[in-house]
């Protein structure tokens, strides 16, 4: 192993003194894999975003992972981040129905029953309990007498 040269430089640049660094590498082939790659000029420190983050805990959804899409924005969402079962996630798999995440289930409007209900049919209601019909159970007719 042959000694590395390290140059001290002071503040105009002018060399100091060159001191003799030896060093013994423990592990060469880790060494020189390391070395190689970032010689390479293919690493990067920032590596970016997350490929495909999961919208509940935003770490990234792999293929191998049972995960649902939302409907709306199109992310994903691991099945253990959801509050679905297996029986729900394999329903949801194998038909149309539409899922929704937490952050989307949020921006959409919020329908409650009372929406649905018809305020002028419970005057509809009212009114048609004065109407009565009158059925005969009997079985006889008025036809059948003559």
């Amino acid at each position: 192993m042959s000694p590395s040269v390290v140059n001290y430089f002071d503040q105009y640049g002018r060399p100091i003194a060159a001191k003799v660094i030896k060093r013994k590498i423990e592990n060469p082939i880790n060494y020189l894999t390391i070395l190689v790659i970032l010689l390479s000029g293919d690493i990067h420190l920032n590596p970016g975003p997350v490929r495909h983050p999961c919208t509940y805990c935003y770490k990234p959804v792999k293929g191998n992972q049972k995960a649902l899409q939302c409907d709306f924005c199109d992310f994903w969402t691991h099945l253990k981040c959801t509050e679905l079962s297996r029986g729900e996630y394999t329903r949801l798999s194998n038909c149309d129905d539409h899922f929704y995440c937490f952050n989307c289930s949020d921006r959409l409007p919020k329908f409650t029953d009372s929406f649905f209900i018809d305020p002028f049919n419970d005057r509809d209601a009212d009114s048609d309990s004065d109407l009565s019909i009158s059925v005969s159970t009997s079985g006889e007719s008025d036809c059948d007498n003559g």
